[in-house]
């Protein structure tokens, strides 16, 4: 369409133009040929203007736009003196409505020039133009040159409407024992005044730029050519970092902290690494409601649908904790504000249940286990405990009978039980959840123990790990859910070393299609192996359990997993200290010890490398 730029209203013919006296004709004709003559000059010069606006003293004022936007009742009306200025909806028969002049900065316009094309031909009464970034949104609007301007910024505005926000992650090397760094930290990497670490940088570097407000880079910074190449680069080097868009974060890396918060693609608000995508608009002419919701739709960033899952090691609720919930109340485990505001606020929180709860049957040969009240199953649901495994030695300890009774307790309570059942089919059929759109299927495995704890074709029992049924549930889960999570009983206790076998079958487990293995039974942290084919948590230590003598096995993490694309997108650690049977959330120094302890530990992939 051609291109037409008008400060004033169009205004229509005159109903009472009339033929003029032939002296007066020419005197008309040469003023029309003059006019015409300046308003092609002016035309051109408002363009030219446009694209190189000079600042200018404020002529326009910038207001919020209303949620409602005023309508009149009729023409006198909204012409009325007690009238909103942005209630004169209805046109005036001799004033029809101007065209909005929408203007786009440049990169923008590059980048959605299809929609905004479309926008422009959709709306009669909207015309879109890109500008040169040179130019201020304010100075545009002020000087009368656009209605409306469209541009990126990486902070919030108290004003204008917000069109898209787009966060930006920032990663480490996995086994970075650091959970965050300020901005400030982030400036002097940059800068090169801290060579400790190592910021990755694209060839683009504008936005990054922007959030660390730099104009130019230190010698430390390493430049690739793309984002994913970003990725990589920090997934092989233990000192390199990177600030990558949100979508392009995966396990090879580790999600880090800025200033205290992790990117959320479902939580922008107040976020220091967003792409913000802005509409000013001058309080003169307000854009069109349906043009304004068409270009919402068209800029606003959908990120894919995630599941935040928290998962939590063993939780024992007999013998010395049964005795400490007796004296000072059910949820005397769970006192901690900052665990349970973990735990409720996850989509899917799952955790591992390492006492039966049930008064039935008799306790195996062998076998140390401690008995819960069924009533505690009430408990573990007020917490926000979604689903729990039962394949473990202490549920089934106590024989059939007594693992059913904590199945049913727990279902009774609104908590799904996953890793055994009264046979083998029920004991390998997974737990599957539905979240924010994606099937998350979690099933539950156990390796310790006399094998007659395992479920058959004709006694209730556990979900064996060294079964050949395992990798074939594991499988099968893979092909019907978007993600699968398996948690694991395995290792030795007391130890902070992942054994060869947990190793093994962990990296199997992986291989047939688990995205997420999570382990317990070792009382202890153990190492979290970052690979291309996901991540393997081999044990988390103990949530709820009565004291042990020794320090390490006083401590655990939990595990909060953003999953999503059928992959683990990051991992956060939170570490506490068990205390009475008490978890503790830690920081500071007491936090840093538990994490470094837990990321230093060998595993198999001690230096990911990114995938080819």
């Amino acid at each position: 369409m051609p291109i037409y730029w008008n400060d004033e209203p169009n205004q229509g013919r005159s109903a009472h133009s009339q033929k003029k006296p032939p002296a007066q004709s020419g005197r008309w004709f040469v003023a029309a040929l003059a006019v015409l003559v300046l308003t092609a000059v002016s035309v051109r010069l408002a363009l030219v203007v446009l694209v190189d606006a000079p600042a200018a003293p404020s002529a326009v004022t910038l207001v919020p736009r209303p949620s409602v936007t005023p309508t009149a009742e009729s023409p006198a009306e909204a012409f009325s003196a007690d009238a909103s200025p942005h209630s004169t909806e209805v046109p005036s028969p001799t004033m029809p409505p101007r065209t909005f002049r929408l203007a786009v900065e440049q990169d923008l316009y590059a980048a959605f020039s299809s929609p905004l094309e479309a926008l422009d031909r959709a709306h009669e009464d909207v015309i879109v133009l890109p500008y040169a970034p040179s130019s201020s949104p304010e100075d545009l609007l002020t000087q009368r040159l656009a209605d409306g301007v469209v541009f990126w910024t990486v902070e919030p505005l108290p004003y204008g409407i917000p069109l898209a926000e787009i966060p930006y992650a920032l990663v480490t090397h996995p086994q970075l024992d650091r959970e965050g760094f300020s901005r400030s930290q982030l400036g002097a990497i940059a800068d090169g005044l801290d060579e400790t670490y190592t910021l990755v940088v694209p060839r683009d570097d504008q936005l990054v730029r922007a959030f660390l407000e730099r104009d130019y880079w230190g010698l430390t910074v390493a430049r690739v050519e793309s984002w994913d190449e970003a990725i990589g680069y920090v997934a092989a080097h233990d000192d390199a970092l990177a600030i990558v868009p949100w979508e392009v974060v995966d396990q090879r890396v580790r999600l880090a902290a800025i200033d205290g918060r992790r990117a959320d693609p479902t939580s922008t608000a107040d976020y220091p690494f967003c792409h913000r995508i802005w509409l000013l608009e001058s309080s003169a002419m307000l854009m069109p409601d349906a043009a304004l919701e068409e270009l919402r739709r068209e800029l606003a960033h959908e990120t894919s649908p995630t599941v935040r899952l928290v998962a939590v090691g063993d939780v024992m609720l007999g013998g010395y904790c049964a005795e400490q919930m007796s004296e000072q109340g059910p949820l005397y485990p769970f006192g901690d504000p900052g665990l349970t505001a973990l735990i409720l606020e996850a989509d899917v929180a799952l955790g591992n249940l390492a006492s039966p709860l049930s008064r039935q049957g008799e306790l195996l040969e062998g076998v140390t286990a401690y008995r819960g009240d069924p009533t505690t199953a009430e408990v573990l649901a007020r917490v926000g405990l979604d689903v729990m495994s039962v394949a473990n030695e202490q549920v089934s300890a106590f024989g059939p009978e007594a693992l059913l009774d904590t199945i049913n307790a727990l279902r009774e309570a609104g908590i799904e039980a996953v890793g055994a059942g009264a046979t083998r089919d029920a004991a390998y059929a997974p737990v599957v959840v539905e979240r924010n759109g994606l099937a998350l299927a979690i099933l539950a495995l156990n390796a310790i123990g006399p094998e007659e704890l395992a479920a058959s074709s004709e006694r209730a029992g556990v979900a064996w790990l060294d079964d050949s049924r395992a990798l074939w549930a594991v499988a099968e889960a893979s092909r019907k859910a978007d993600l699968v999570v398996v948690s694991c009983h395995w290792g030795e206790p007391h130890t902070d070393q992942a054994t060869a076998d947990q190793i093994t079958v962990g990296e199997a487990l992986l291989g047939a299609g688990a995205d997420l293995v999570i382990g317990h039974h070792p009382h202890t942290v153990q190492a979290i192996s970052y690979q291309p084919g996901g991540v393997v948590a081999y044990s988390l230590g103990d949530l709820v359990y009565h004291p042990w003598s020794e320090a390490a096995s006083a401590e655990g993490v939990v595990l909060v997993a953003t999953l999503g694309d059928g992959a683990v997108r990051s991992v956060e650690l939170v570490p506490y200290r068990v205390e009475s049977c008490r978890p503790r959330l830690l920081e500071g120094g007491e936090a840093a010890a538990v994490l470094s302890r837990a990321s230093a530990l060998a595993t198999s992939t001690p230096n990911p490398t990114p995938n080819p």
